[in-house]
């Protein structure tokens, strides 16, 4: 099966031949307001993508998400690694750009694999997640709230309250 990306026609076989790898090495969430309304944020995103290593057949990626809501409700940071195992030309052709989105293949990948994480740390948190397709919309925006938040904001909620890293210290946490 073959796909046309502007002039240049991509073949969908060359980008299953690579195996691909992401390893999370940080995933950080804030957030930074409250709101009730999630149908208007949107979600900016910001990509930092660097070559570590290439060895033959395999090639090993820094990478970096910044993800931003507009309006200001929260901020979620993830980055790790990504190793791709493949032959050089299938590996290419993942890491090339699609000639209108400007998105390569190997973003989706990574993307497809962290989202899992950054919905489950939203939902931690009580603030709006990025769309599993945010990649694919030019704006990423979520245009109604789950059912499940609706039920948290009739739920009573804890304020001040502080999670430190690998324990569950709670400070003076009040009832509203």
């Amino acid at each position: 099966m073959k796909r046309q990306w502007g002039e240049e026609e991509i073949e969908s076989s060359e980008i299953s031949e690579v195996e691909v790898r992401v390893e999370i090495k940080y995933l950080e969430g804030t957030r930074t307001a409250i709101t009730k309304d999630y149908s208007a944020v949107k979600f900016d995103i910001n990509v930092n993508m660097e070559e570590q290593e290439r060895k033959g057949e395999q090639l090993i990626i820094n990478f970096h998400l910044s993800i931003n809501t507009n309006p200001s409700v929260a901020k979620f940071e993830v980055g790790g690694t990504v190793t791709l195992i493949g032959t050089n030309k299938a590996i290419d052709t993942v890491l090339a750009a699609n000639p209108e989105t400007q998105v390569p293949p190997i973003l989706h990948m990574i993307y497809q694999k962290v989202f899992t994480s950054l919905f489950l740390l939203s939902s931690l948190m009580e603030s709006p997640y990025p769309p599993p397709d945010l990649l694919y919309a030019s704006k990423g925006k979520r245009s109604t709230p789950m059912v499940e938040e609706k039920k948290l904001e009739e739920a009573p909620r804890a304020e001040k309250q502080t999670i430190a890293q690998g324990s569950q210290q709670t400070e003076q946490t009040k009832q509203q």
